[in-house]
């Protein structure tokens, strides 16, 4: 299941998937990394709630924005 959510991810063209880390308990995924903003996180609970099997998602992943845009 860790391998089908990072796959899927990767293929999202604006998310780096690399920056996050999926950790697989049972039914249910934490995702733990950085992001570029609010749209990417929500893309990374998205495509994480789409792998068979999974009931729960848990996102701590951090939002931080590009520098030259704060």
């Amino acid at each position: 299941m860790k391998s089908q959510i990072t796959k899927a991810s990767e293929r999202l063209v604006n998310l780096e998937a690399k920056a996050i880390q999926v950790q697989v308990d049972g039914d249910t995924v934490q995702l733990k990394g950085r992001v570029h903003s609010f749209n990417e996180r929500e893309l990374a609970e998205k495509t994480a709630y789409k792998a068979l099997g999974l009931r729960h998602v848990q996102n701590d992943i951090v939002v931080q924005y590009y520098p030259e845009f704060v």
